[in-house]
């Protein structure tokens, strides 16, 4: 115990320990959104107009016989569009970040931040003697 006591007061009294910076609040003035053009995969359907070569319920050109059942679902494959699943990409804007303006100590600063600020941000203070 005495041995820490003893290290921490010798750092004080070389300096060695006292503060190089603070932190403190600065106002937002505005934040302006970063946009970047971006591809993204984008799917799609896309279907084919049917083409009916016979009027619906019409199995008279069949050469064989088929039951009622088979000839609805013939009916209804007829009617049913033919649709795939098209791949491709698209531009898209995304944001990327924050261009900020801020005042602080009576100068304003600008800066890019990752993430929307609110009101107010943070800003470390660094003490410098001239």
């Amino acid at each position: 115990m005495r041995t820490a006591v003893a290290m921490l007061l010798g750092t004080l009294a070389n300096g060695a320990g006292a503060a190089e910076h603070y932190f403190d609040y600065a106002t937002v003035l505005a934040a302006e959104p970063i946009y970047e053009s971006v591809e993204v995969p984008h799917r799609r359907e896309v279907c084919e107009p049917v083409r009916d070569v016979a009027p619906p319920g019409d199995v008279r050109r069949s050469n064989r016989r088929v039951s009622i059942g088979e000839a609805i679902e013939a009916d209804d494959e007829r009617r049913r569009p033919r649709c795939r699943t098209v791949e491709t990409t698209r531009l898209e804007k995304k944001i990327t970040g924050w261009r900020v303006t801020y005042r602080y100590g009576g100068r304003t600063w600008v800066e890019r931040f990752r993430h929307k600020p609110g009101e107010r941000i943070r800003v470390r203070v660094d003490l410098d003697i001239d």
